[in-house]
């Protein structure tokens, strides 16, 4: 299922997340499946944001930071 195939089927249903954030729908949607094919510690919501993170890192997008760990460096 492609990213674009995603989109449309959300747009139709009018359940889109940002569509130019960092949490698009397609990566949004990638993530709860991550979660729900793990077991354990790997199916929380901050595994998830991590996973994200990877993803964004090593696609060369933008990582978001954690404002509460930017402010205790």
């Amino acid at each position: 299922m492609t990213a674009e195939a995603i989109e449309q089927t959300f747009a139709q249903n009018q359940a889109l997340f940002g569509q130019r954030d960092i949490f698009s729908t397609p990566v949004v949607l990638w993530a709860f499946l991550a979660q729900v094919l793990r077991d354990g510690k790997g199916a929380a919501c901050a595994a998830a944001v991590a996973d994200i993170a990877v993803y964004l890192q090593q696609t060369g997008q933008r990582v978001p930071s954690n404002a509460a760990d930017a402010a205790t460096r």
